[in-house]
């Protein structure tokens, strides 16, 4: 059983249902912490729209608070879900979005997903 992401173009990603579940914890987590909502929202119990441009907002906020703290444990207990939330907004924009210079320590940006 899995989870369905849908991106544009009729593109999507479903991981296990454990991994998405897990995922959008994080991710709401996230969007608490940064006070903005990621554009990634329930359309039924199996299946998330990603709202492109909120994405990108939302990949924008997240780069900038977290370039600039020093904590790095609260980085690198948010890294994988912004590993996948960069990888998530590269899949459904066709582009190779860089991490900051900042990140190379913390964050894999070079993930991508299987679509």
């Amino acid at each position: 059983m899995s989870l369905t992401f849908e991106l544009p173009e009729g593109r999507t990603w479903n991981p296990a249902r454990t991994v998405g579940l897990m995922y959008i914890d994080q991710l709401r987590g996230l969007e608490g912490y940064l006070g903005l909502r990621s554009g990634i929202e329930y359309v039924n119990a199996e299946t998330l729209s990603v709202d492109v441009p909120a994405l990108r907002q939302f990949v924008s906020r997240m780069r900038q608070v977290l370039t600039r703290t020093n904590n790095r444990v609260l980085v690198r207990l948010v890294s994988g879900a912004c590993e996948v939330t960069v990888a998530l907004l590269n899949s459904a924009t066709g582009e190779r979005s860089e991490a900051p210079k900042e990140w190379e320590w913390q964050v894999d940006t070079t993930y991508e997903l299987r679509l």
